[in-house]
Formats: C-alpha cells, structure tokens, sequence
C-alpha cells in the first residue's frame, strides 16, 4: 500500500518512509555565496525521525543524493554526515540509492543500493539519473533527482515556488526533501534520463497539500 504523506514531500509503502534529495551540506555552498544559512542536518533528521514515528515506519528509503559535495567531503561534511546516520539506523532499517552526488556513501552507510535502483515490494526505486533495468519495466518507478517545482507569478511581479510531484500511470517523481535546494519549473524541461518517460499530455502534478494542478502540458508557459 502506498500513501502520500499531506503536506510533505514523502510517502509510505508499507513500513517505510521514502523521501529523496536531501543534499546535506548544501549550505556550505550557501555560506560560499554569501547567504548565512543556518546548518540544516539537524533540522531535518528530527523531521525524519518524526515522520517515522507518526507513520509507525520501520524502514527509511532515500532515493539518492543524501549528501550535495560531490567531490570529496571535508572533515566537518564527514562528521556530519555520519552524525546523521548513525541516529537513523537505530530506529529504522535505512536503505540508500547512490544518486549522482553520492560518491563514496558506502564509507558512511550499509545498506547502499546501485544507480540503477532496487526492487521493493511492486515497485522500483532508483535515484533517476541512470536508466532503469529492464527487470523494472513493468513496474511502477519512484524516483528523485529531477527537484520538480513550479513556479506561480502574480500581476505585480512577485514569485512563489512550490515543490510538486508528478505522477504518471507508471512512474512518480518526488520533490526535493530539503526545502533551501530550489528546482526547475516543470514547464520549463525536466532532468535526466527518466524524462523520456513522462508525457507532459498525460502527466499529472500535485502540490503537497495535494491540489492537484493539472497536467504538465495545461500549465501555461511563463517567460
């Protein structure tokens, strides 16, 4: 059984928490560009930790991109990082899917699924930067990566954007766990290889609250 938590980017399938693109450490790179954000590991493990409690969840899936830096973490990314973990896998079985920024995760987690994803219960999970196996063809596809949003323009200029899932027959695209990452406007193209899979005719796109917008493609294009 798979349930939509309202007003948060994250579902359940069964006993377990799915959510995706956390990118911890991402306001290390915030601070470089002049923006004092505060540290947000934090913030989110207790989020985590209670959404796991109110949805009596087991299980914890992250669909790629734990972690932003790319590159190799410094000392204090590492620490984070492992400081983020550690609580997690005490109460939960913790299941990753190494995304595009998850280099080297398996020094600091155990339980570390390929690119290309894994399959759980009838669904298959991967990050989405890669192309599914062709075991996951008939299976309905969760994944991360593409960070969909869109963005809403009032008559005075002002501008507001909201994360979105979008949802086919087939496959579900998650919005970004970490609310400081941004995105791109689904009316403006979607990321990687998975695109090919949703037409805009037929995909559908809800807020988190659960309004649902419409399809992609009767979303007007704004420049």
């Amino acid at each position: 059984m798979l349930k939509f938590i309202v007003d948060e980017p994250a579902l359940v399938i069964g006993k377990a928490l799915v959510i995706a693109d956390l990118h911890l450490g991402l306001e290390y790179e915030l601070l470089a560009s002049g923006f004092n954000v505060p540290d947000q590991a934090d913030r989110m493990l207790k989020k985590i930790k209670r959404l796991l409690r109110e949805n009596a969840c087991n299980e914890l899936i992250i669909i790629g991109d734990v972690k932003h830096t790319i590159a190799r973490l410094s000392w204090p990314e590492q620490e984070e990082l492992s400081g983020f973990l550690r609580p997690l896998e005490k109460i939960a079985k913790v299941h990753i899917v190494k995304g595009n920024h998850d280099g080297n995760i398996e020094r600091y987690a155990s339980n570390v699924h390929p690119t290309t994803g894994f399959e759980y219960r009838q669904y298959w999970i991967m990050h989405g930067h890669a192309k599914p196996p062709e075991k996951a063809k008939n299976k309905t596809i969760i994944l991360g990566h593409m960070h969909p949003i869109v963005e809403f323009r009032d008559s005075l200029g002002g501008r507001l954007s909201e994360r979105v899932w979008i949802r086919t027959d087939k496959l579900i695209v998650m919005p970004a766990f970490n609310d400081l990452l941004g995105g791109i406007d689904v009316r403006r193209g979607l990321l990687g290889p998975m695109k090919k899979q949703i037409d805009p005719k037929k995909a559908d796109l809800y807020l988190l609250d659960g309004l649902h917008l419409g399809k992609i493609s009767q979303l007007k294009v704004r420049k």
